[in-house]
Formats: C-alpha cells, structure tokens, sequence
C-alpha cells in the first residue's frame, strides 16, 4: 500500500516516540523496582527501630526502678542506700511528737553508787576559814561521790609448782598433778581466750587488731595463731551445746528463717539462720537451697510447728510444717508498685496495714476476717488487670517466662494467700520475719570489718560461737562468763526453749 510521504514521516515519529516511551517506562520501572527495595529495606529498619525502641523503654524502666531501689521499697538493706530515702521506712509505727529524754515507763539504766567501793578517800579540810587548824578534829560525811573507772589492765600470772615428795615408809618418788588444761611451760588462760573469742566473734575485730589491742592494753603481743587456736578450742568444745540449741529450736510453735551470703576466699557461700526469741541456731553451707535447708545441719524437716520466712521457695517444699510470710518484705515491694502508679499495691498494702492494726500488732487474731479476705481476692483481680501479661514464650526461650516484678508479687500473693494472712488467724504467728533478719545482721556487719574468711572452718567457727553468744544474750546469761566456761574440758550447756 502506497502512502503519501507525509503519512511515512508520520509514522516514523511515532515508532520513535513509542520507543523512546518504552525506554522511560522500562527506566521508570528499574526506578520503582528500586524504590520498592529501599521501601522494603525502610520499612524493615523501621521494625527493628521500633523494636530495638520498645526493648530500651523496657531497659530504661528497669533501670529506673533499679536507681529508685532502696531499703524503703525493695529487699535491699539499709546500708546500701546511696542517699536517704525521702519516703519514710514503709514499716514503721506513725511518728509521735515526744519530749526529749527518756519517755514514762521506760527503764533507764543510770550509774548507781555501790554501798562497798574499793577505794575510799576522806576529804577533810586542814584548816578553818579564821586560819585555825583542824587538824586531828572529828569530822563526819556530809556527801559522797563516786567514780567508776577501768583499773589498769594487767594479765595475773598464777605459777603451778609441782611437786615431788619421798613416801617415808617404802621410799618410792611421788609428784603432783598439773590442773587440766596447763599443758605448757607458758600459756594464756580460759579468760584470755574467751576475751578474744568475744572480741573476734561478737565484736568483729580481726585478729590482727586483738593482738595490737592486747599489746597497747598489757604489754603482750599475743600472737595471731594462738587467737585463732582459741576460736578452735571454743568451736569444738562447742559442739554438744549446739545440739542442745539446735534441739530446743526444733520443740518450739515458732521458728524464723533466714539466709545470707558470706565470702569464704573469694566464692559465695550461705549462712542460714533458725532462731527464737529465745535461742539462735546458724550454720553455713555451699548451698542456699534445698541442698542446705532440707540437709541435716537444717532444722525445717525436723519441725512441726510454724515456720516464718521470706517467700523464698525452698521453704514451701516442707509440708511437715506451717508456714507464715514476712510482710515487711510485701509491703516494701508493694511500695515499689505504688511508686510505679500501680493502684491495686495501695490498696493492698492498706488492707495489709489495717489487719496489722486490727490484730494488735500480729498478737491477736481478727474477729471479723471474712471480709478482710474477700477483699484481698478482689484486690487480686484488680492486680490481675493492672499488672501486664507475660509475653508468649518463643520457641527457642527456655527456662521461666520473664514478666513484670508486679506480676510476680501478685503470682506469690495469690499462692500464698493462707501465708501471708496466717498473722491475722493465729496469734502466736508474728506480722514479719525481723527475728531472724535480727540474728543474721552481725555475720554482715563482720564481712564489712573484717572481709571474708580465708577458708570454710572460719566460718563454720563464726557460725556455731556466734549462734552460742546470741543465745546467751537472749537468756540473760553473761557472754564473757559462758565462752570462758566453754574452754573447761567436758562443757555442755543445755538451752531450754524458754
């Protein structure tokens, strides 16, 4: 077909501009193809920002709670709060304005003159105010005062001379008898060791510093082997007293537990507590666990009656007795939650404070319980909205479920329910565990003195004399007096449960 020319050119340009179109689309395409990429790769950035986003929030939180922890709303102790909290502690009676001094009924402990002194000075005058003397005048005691000081330390030394005499009638030599216990030409004495012993144990000097102490009080640098050698003597003469304690703990209606870690050459072992306002029960173990508490040195699979502790699990394991749970500890991780604006804490720890108050102080039970325990239920379900649920387990998580410490307390408050509120049910059930925290304090305060021990029998020593000294103390007994009866061979004291 012929065309006019025009129609040829025509058509010409239009071939061209349709390629020259496809070109562009096909250069439009590779452009959105690659926009789509750096989209995709945006979007997948933006995923990982959001994520990586929610995971700092989630890190910044615990940060932040971790920076408000202190002894007021956390297990934390006192000691390691970096500042003073500006809350008030959140056990604690409500302040009452009182007069400086000693309050009414409060029994004092003022100096009181002796009617024997050792020492007595009369102080006449030697002459009268017109110049005349009166030297050799009667005079009489108008007024005394006393002063109560230290004497001069010395050490006594008492020298045993034995002797040796010929028997008149059949010639034969006989010699005396050293006491027991002078077993070298020289030595210290029971009362030295037991100064040491005390000053070691329940004083938290180190060893070093009783030698020093020794020689700027007596002139004798003791050595530092003969105090440890006198811990020695003390722990195992020590032994059968022990028992004793350890079986009048087991006889009691109520016992506290308790916990600790302590150094031994640079590892963590544990110092665990059972103890009574009467009698104080430690030993130590590699173990904080069932390994330690359910071992024979433990005292709780032997016990049947109520046995107070922290919530740690361990504890629950023993059915063989009833369990009571320390709500110091509650109201302070309740204190926690009511920081973090969690409203059902504040609400449970009113309930907690109101029962507190209602059973005279954890003495007595509540008449009227019912309610108190219907409405712990309901602030349970509000906690249960509040507190947010743990997120699904990914197939390659193992171990526990991580959720918000919220949610833990709620978890242990609904479990424990009988636990927590068995102090408003049962009179003999205290309100918290400070009986046993009580006790446990001095192996801390001795880490922070002396530091830790150089090997497992110091403080298995430190476990079984300071267990001894504390019970002393509890049953009025003089703690310098009973250490120094523990070094006379055969010593065994028996501790009732009072």
């Amino acid at each position: 077909m012929n065309l006019p020319p025009f129609f040829k050119v025509y058509f010409n340009n239009l071939i061209g501009v349709i390629k020259f179109l496809k070109i562009e689309i096909e250069n439009l395409q590779s452009k959105l193809s690659s926009l789509l990429s750096k989209y995709e790769a945006v979007k997948s950035r933006e995923s990982t920002l959001l994520e990586e986003n929610e995971a700092l929030k989630a890190r910044n939180s615990e940060l932040e709670r971790i920076m408000k922890s202190n002894s007021t709303n956390s297990h934390k102790p006192p000691s390691t709060d970096m500042y003073k909290p500006k809350s008030k502690a959140v056990f604690s009676s409500p302040k009452i304005k009182k007069r400086h001094g000693g309050q009414v009924g409060h029994k004092g402990k003022t100096l009181q003159a002796v009617a024997n002194p050792d020492f007595e000075f009369d102080m006449r005058p030697s002459t009268c105010t017109c110049g005349m003397t009166l030297e050799g005048v009667k005079g009489e005691i108008v007024e005394i005062r006393q002063v109560f000081d230290v004497p001069e330390p010395r050490l006594e030394v008492t020298q045993y001379n034995k002797m040796s005499c010929t028997c008149p009638n059949c010639g034969t030599q006989n010699s005396g008898a050293f006491p027991d216990g002078v077993d070298a030409y020289v030595q210290y004495g029971n009362g030295v060791r037991a100064y040491a012993v005390v000053l070691n144990t329940s004083y938290n000097v180190p060893f070093r510093k009783i030698s020093q102490l020794f020689d700027d009080q007596y002139g004798y640098d003791i050595n530092v082997s003969t105090l440890i050698s006198a811990n020695e003597i003390c722990y195992v003469n020590l032994e059968q007293t022990e028992i004793s304690i350890k079986h009048a703990v087991t006889q009691t209606r109520v016992v506290h537990f308790d916990e600790t870690g302590i150094s031994v050459a640079g590892k963590r072992i544990w110092l665990h507590d059972a103890s009574t306002p009467e009698l104080t029960y430690q030993f130590v173990s590699e173990h904080r666990g069932n390994l330690a508490i359910g071992s024979e040195a433990g005292v709780i699979a032997q016990f049947k009656g109520w046995a107070i502790h922290d919530c740690y699990g361990t504890y629950f394991t023993f059915e063989n007795c009833k369990h009571g749970l320390c709500n110091a500890h509650i109201l302070r991780e309740l204190e926690a939650q009511i920081e973090g604006g969690r409203k059902w804490a504040k609400r449970m720890q009113d309930l907690l404070w109101e029962l507190y108050e209602k059973s005279n102080k954890g003495r007595s039970i509540v008449v009227e319980f019912a309610p108190y325990s219907l409405l712990y239920d309901d602030i349970c379900k509000q906690a249960d909205t509040e507190e947010p649920q743990p997120l699904p387990r990914a197939k390659e998580q193992r171990g526990k479920i991580k959720q918000t410490k919220g949610r833990n307390l709620l978890d242990r408050l609904v479990k424990h329910k009988l636990a927590v509120l068995a102090f408003a049910q049962h009179p003999e059930v205290p309100y918290t565990n400070n009986q046993a925290e009580r006790d446990i304090r001095p192996a801390k305060t001795k880490l922070k003195v002396s530091g830790g021990y150089r090997a497992k029998s110091g403080a298995e020593q430190y476990a079984r004399i300071q267990g001894f000294i504390s019970t002393c103390r509890k049953q009025g007994q003089n703690v310098y007096d009973m250490i120094k009866k523990s070094f006379t061979p055969g010593f065994k004291y028996e501790f009732s449960s009072g």
